[in-house]
Parts: structure tokens; C-alpha cells; sequence
């Protein structure tokens, strides 16, 4: 038993590998860094009013609440966030977007309002 639990320990990190996240569509690049977002109660979306991100706002906030039960306010300022920006960006193609997740904000730029249900 002691050799089989030893050799399970010396193969796990064979079979163990660092888990690409799941973005549909595929990002043409991923730059991975530690740690993670977790939407919760202190979470807060924000964007915009003078942008029409309105309706992509609310189809994320309904997803999540379908999700998870959480509402996401935009009224009031979470500790962490989730903005999303409209910003013309000649290094994006047309569907293209960016997308930056740090432990306390997720950040979506595209250049223009489509781009968000990509984005999103």
C-alpha cells in the first residue's frame, strides 16, 4: 500500500496541468497570472450611462443571478468590480474585445456594443 500511495505521488504532477480557462470564443492570447475573480455579494457592475450598454449589462446581470442568486448593483460601489467599456482600439478586429480579471476587478473593452455579447 505505502509504494502504491509513493508512486501515485511521484505520477500525479504528470497527469496534473495548469487548467487553460473555458472563453468561448478563444482568445487569440491568454496571459495567466495568479489568482481569480469570484462574483459575489460585494460585487458591483458598472459602465457608462452615456454608452448603450444597457442592454448587455442587464443580459450579464440576469445570467449571473440566473447562475447564482446574486444580484449585481450598479447603484452602489462593491469592493470589487465589473466595468465594461466601449473604446475604439485599432488592435481589435472586429468581434475583438479585452478582457483583464485581477482578484478585485474584471475589465471588458471592445469596440463597440456587439462586442459585448462576444465579451460576455
Amino acid at each position: 500500500m505505502p509504494f502504491q500511495i509513493m508512486s501515485l505521488c511521484l505520477l500525479l504532477p504528470l497527469f496534473v496541468q495548469a487548467q487553460q480557462p473555458r472563453i468561448i470564443p478563444r482568445p487569440l492570447e491568454i496571459t495567466m497570472r495568479e489568482g481569480y475573480f469570484l462574483i459575489d455579494a460585494e460585487t458591483s457592475i458598472r459602465f457608462d450611462k452615456t454608452q448603450p450598454l444597457k442592454p448587455a449589462v442587464d443580459f450579464f446581470a440576469s445570467a449571473i443571478k440566473n447562475i447564482s442568486g446574486l444580484e449585481l448593483s450598479g447603484k452602489k460601489p462593491g469592493k470589487k468590480t465589473i466595468d465594461l467599456v466601449i473604446e475604439k482600439n485599432p488592435d481589435l478586429n472586429d468581434e475583438g474585445y479585452r478582457l483583464s480579471v485581477t482578484p478585485r476587478a474584471i475589465l471588458i473593452k471592445a469596440n463597440g456594443y456587439a462586442e459585448f455579447f462576444t465579451g460576455c
